[in-house]
């Protein structure tokens, strides 16, 4: 009886480590996904800053990269 107790508490042992490796991954992985959503957002306010710039003669072609002009 003591015997299989022993092994059932080892895998109750190894189960959770094995949740905390996961749960680890699963938090590294949001912050990678966030750092990731956070430079790409940066570069898109850049290029909409620049090409407004570079096309503010020509607002059809501003709008045709997405960005809406009044007017």
């Amino acid at each position: 009886y003591i015997a299989a107790q022993l092994t059932l508490l080892e895998e109750v042992k190894k189960k959770y480590s094995d949740y905390l490796k996961e749960k680890g991954e699963s938090q590294q992985a949001t912050k990678d996904k966030d750092e990731a959503l956070a430079k790409l957002e940066k570069w898109v306010r850049e290029f909409y800053a620049i090409t407004k710039i570079a096309l503010e003669d020509k607002p059809q072609l501003l709008e045709s990269v997405g960005k809406l002009v009044r007017g």
